[in-house]
């Protein structure tokens, strides 16, 4: 993440007890391109999606809009 300047998304859960927030912002820290934390409260693990599914969409084509080149 941080020898490349690509763009992410990171997305967590406060619910997620196998993978804890902290481990995606310590990423998120590190990252050296375009960046994006969505920290999603209550949601388990890989649960963003169906815990908030419009949002989800608009931040997941947001980035491919914005960064068409990183993909």
């Amino acid at each position: 993440m941080a020898a490349r300047p690509f763009a992410v998304l990171l997305i967590c859960g406060t619910s997620d007890h196998r993978i804890p927030c902290r481990h995606s912002e310590r990423i998120y820290k590190s990252a050296a391109g375009p960046k994006e934390l969505w920290i999603v409260k209550e949601a388990a693990r890989a649960a963003a999606l169906g815990h908030s599914l419009t949002e989800y969409e608009t931040r997941v084509v947001k980035l491919f809009e914005t960064y068409p080149k990183n993909f």
